[in-house]
């Protein structure tokens, strides 16, 4: 039997989604999704064994989560790429403004403009995540995967430098055909199927966790990679 994991990463107009198939060692396919329901259904249902996605799951009620403090430090000059994660709270915010009086009220911050450009996905993940399924469908970062994979940090992924160096990582398991022609930007299919293999490693069971602890709705607050 087929044993296949997913590595997400969100994208304009939905989800990146890369299917790896673990026995080969191979991404398999590269897709657009519209909803990460799909994803999530997908694990529920046995289809595939583990979901690794880049976005924040656990949700804090104040202050900063450890994983993301343990994820900037092992990242260093790229540790900006790490939006610190918002306040549960501010999943009910109206507009940006309002996200920020929310947030200060409940941890002293404000929330910056990226982290709430990336709530409608957040809560859009944590609507459709149940926590009997927080093993198996995972937080991830392609950054951190990226260092895993290759031992050291890579030029920005927007740069053509960048780029060109995640694909030659990652060569071993995908081809420039599935990576070129994805229905999804280059740079999320990268980190799609970066993020694949962090969901292999923990099927596998030689994944690494960062942070510790759940929320208040128990939900994981780990990043893994």
């Amino acid at each position: 039997m087929t044993v296949t994991v997913l590595g997400v990463d969100g994208c304009p107009g939905g989800w990146a989604v890369a299917e790896l198939d673990v026995d080969l060692g191979r991404v398999v396919a590269i897709r657009h999704e519209i909803s990460i329901d799909m994803v999530i259904r997908a694990v529920a249902d046995g289809e595939v064994a583990v979901s690794a996605i880049d976005m924040p799951i656990g949700l804090p009620d104040d202050g900063v989560r450890s994983c993301d403090r343990e994820a900037r430090r092992l990242l260093g000059r790229r540790g900006s790429s790490v939006f610190p994660a918002p306040m549960r709270v501010t999943l009910d915010a109206d507009d940006y403004v309002h996200a920020c009086d929310l947030s200060f009220a409940a941890s002293g911050k404000k929330l910056s403009k990226q982290t709430w450009n990336l709530v409608p996905k957040i809560a859009e993940v944590d609507a459709a995540l149940p926590n009997e399924l927080a093993e198996r469908v995972v937080e991830a970062h392609p950054e951190l995967g990226f260092l895993r994979l290759v031992g050291e940090l890579l030029a920005p992924k927007a740069s053509p430098e960048g780029r060109s160096a995640r694909a030659r990582a990652l060569r071993a398991v995908v081809t420039a055909d599935l990576l070129l022609y994805a229905e999804v930007p280059l740079e999320d299919a990268l980190d799609a199927v970066v993020n694949a293999l962090t969901a292999r490693h923990v099927h596998l069971g030689s994944g690494r966790r960062l942070g510790s602890g759940h929320d208040p709705t128990g939900k994981p607050m780990h990043i893994w990679w």
